[in-house]
């Protein structure tokens, strides 16, 4: 499979699914640790987060979830 031109592989987890969304439109002060902590945070309907991917500069981050329920 390619991206971009680039060859990628898929990778599969057989012990549980995986949720990832996209996040934009972040403050140039935001840190990627603040984005962590605000989408494990019970109040904003958060949930174990598993990888933080991206930089606030690039505009774009990855939240990876361990599962889709929130708490």
């Amino acid at each position: 499979m390619r991206l971009d031109g680039q060859q990628i592989e898929k990778e599969e987890d057989t012990q549980s699914p995986l949720y990832t969304i996209e996040v934009r439109g972040m403050k140039d002060t935001t840190s990627k640790d603040s984005v962590e902590l605000y989408f494990e945070n019970k109040r904003s309907g958060g949930g174990e987060v598993k990888e933080v991917k991206g930089e606030v500069e690039e505009g774009l981050m990855l939240i990876t979830f361990t599962n889709g329920e929130s708490k």
